[in-house]
């Protein structure tokens, strides 16, 4: 039987040889193949449990015990970005973020990206915050560290992400207390969409937005939208999911106009495709219809207790 290359390897294979060979031995390999192939092989850094690495561009490895991702090279610096396995689509996370129980904070989209000044998605109009779900190379190795060098427990990239897109996209002034249970999940063919329930809480003297970083120009400001401040607008249980959307707009300063052009932004904040706001929306009216069911239970209650009176 011929000998083994380490370049035809697996990462967990190698793994595996590690373990049962030793970690002088591996190394030993390792650099021999490094030193016929070139520069071009990825360099190996061994720990124990977990084969921490520059990985191959386009690499897929599970990276938390419910999580996988692909790995993508930019020049001297790597980052992870979620996937599915079985798809390959990306994974986006996005938070529908309650302040208190009656109370949901949202962003107001900048009307033109900070990246390349087009048109932003849904620019001008609401949205909750999140985004693509991504990990710098540094931050997974010091994940995988802090825990052992054994996998990470479930939702890392989740929970660093949606972490990271509050205190972007709602400008500093809240930060993530909590993610609860998973709401609704989307897909447009690309990217699955995965809608959580989630708290926040105000910052007190928030610090400053770092001077350039165009990942905290995304929205141009925050709003909080009061379910009484709905319910006064009209806004009932059986409310549609539009007309949720148009009054959360009202309250936000940002109006629908009563005929929405075809291509428009107020056309795209109100699209069925539209997950993350749809969610928010459905959010806000099963509050609406909870408050309106224990409302009518108190009335019953009441009513009950006065004609056992008589």
């Amino acid at each position: 039987m011929g000998e083994t290359s380490a370049a035809s390897l697996s990462p967990v294979a190698l793994h595996n040889l590690q373990r049962d060979a030793g970690n002088h031995a591996v190394a030993r390999m390792v650099g021999e193949e490094r030193h016929r192939h070139g520069a071009a092989m990825p360099v190996q850094r061994m720990a124990a449990g977990h084969t921490v690495q520059r990985w191959r561009n386009g690499q897929v490895e599970d990276v938390s015990a419910n999580e996988s991702a692909r790995y993508n090279r930019r020049g001297r610096q790597g980052n992870w970005t979620q996937v599915d396995r079985q798809t390959n689509r990306r994974i986006k996370h996005y938070l529908i973020a309650w302040k208190d129980e009656h109370t949901a904070v949202v962003g107001v989209k900048a009307q033109l990206s900070p990246y390349d000044g087009t048109p932003a998605y849904g620019g001008g109009f609401p949205a909750p915050a999140g985004g693509t779900s991504e990990m710098s190379e540094g931050d997974m190795d010091r994940a995988w560290q802090g825990n052992g060098n054994q996998t990470p427990p479930d939702n890392l990239m989740r929970n660093h992400t949606l972490h990271h897109e509050v205190d972007q996209e709602l400008r500093r002034s809240y930060e993530l207390t909590g993610v609860g249970q998973e709401l609704a999940t989307g897909s447009d063919g690309r990217n699955d969409y995965k809608m959580w329930h989630g708290t926040v809480a105000s910052v007190d003297n928030p610090p400053a937005i770092p001077p350039g970083d165009r990942s905290y120009q995304e929205n141009e400001r925050t709003v909080e939208i009061r379910v009484d401040d709905l319910r006064r607008g009209g806004i009932t249980g059986q409310s549609s999911t539009e007309q949720v959307l148009r009054a959360v707009a009202e309250l936000a300063g940002t109006p629908v106009p009563a005929q929405v052009a075809q291509g428009s932004q107020a056309e795209v904040y109100l699209a069925l495709d539209n997950f993350p706001v749809q969610e928010l929306a459905k959010q806000l009216r099963a509050k609406i219809a909870w408050i309106e069911g224990e409302v009518e239970a108190a009335t019953s209650r009441s009513r009950a207790l006065a004609g056992g009176g008589r």
